[in-house]
């Protein structure tokens, strides 16, 4: 039990961090900037969190890691407008307006929920940016096309490890715990986006063929 738990939380701390192995030797970082930022302030917040928990060290060591992580990944990405991506971004609220209305009225309702119950308000700050994160992940990944599919498949398996982690192992706030059941579903979102446009794809290429 002890090898187990201990394998879960070393692939907790290095699984962020394999999801950029092939973007950062390519030195090609399709990840943008906006949700990169928003990731560090996440991640500290939690190291704020965490600071007398008993998930101490491996949280720690995830978020210290997410930041560092982070960091670099926007020094890399300097070819990008931060303009550019947020010109993009209000664009696709087009589209997303009611998607957007309905979730941040669920993360108001956990926010309040979180309060009747005197929890502490960074639990519901953080698992509120979590979502957010998910939830922006989704709309900027959805339909493009130069979304780095292995990040994805990666983070899906990271996050499925964080889940039984939080969940089985050890014990966690339930917050967070939504938080990362969103994550993965976000994520299996995006695949699914992936293998329907691959899809299509195909059938054109076929259709081209003939």
């Amino acid at each position: 039990m002890k090898t187990f738990k201990a394998l879960l939380e070393a692939s907790m701390v290095l699984g962020p961090v394999i999801c950029f192995i092939p973007q950062i030797y390519r030195k090609e970082i399709v990840y943008n900037p906006i949700l990169s930022l928003l990731i560090i302030l996440s991640s500290l917040i939690k190291l704020f969190i965490f600071s007398n928990d008993s998930l101490k060290s491996t949280v720690l060591l995830h978020n210290l890691s997410l930041i560092l992580l982070h960091t670099y990944l926007l020094k890399l990405n300097k070819k990008v407008s931060l303009s550019v991506e947020i010109k993009k971004f209000k664009l696709k609220l087009k589209y997303f307006n009611l998607l957007i209305i309905t979730t941040m009225f669920s993360l108001i309702f956990l926010y309040f929920v979180s309060m009747i119950h005197k929890r502490f308000i960074f639990d519901p700050m953080s698992a509120t940016l979590d979502c957010l994160i998910a939830f922006l992940q989704y709309i900027f990944y959805r339909d493009d096309a130069r979304k780095p599919i292995e990040m994805f498949l990666i983070g899906l398996f990271g996050n499925i490890i964080k889940l039984i982690l939080f969940a089985f192992v050890v014990k966690i706030r339930v917050y967070l715990l939504i938080s990362v059941l969103l994550q993965v579903f976000f994520d299996i979102s995006i695949l699914k986006s992936y293998k329907k446009a691959l899809h299509e794809d195909t059938l054109e290429f076929v259709e081209d063929f003939k």
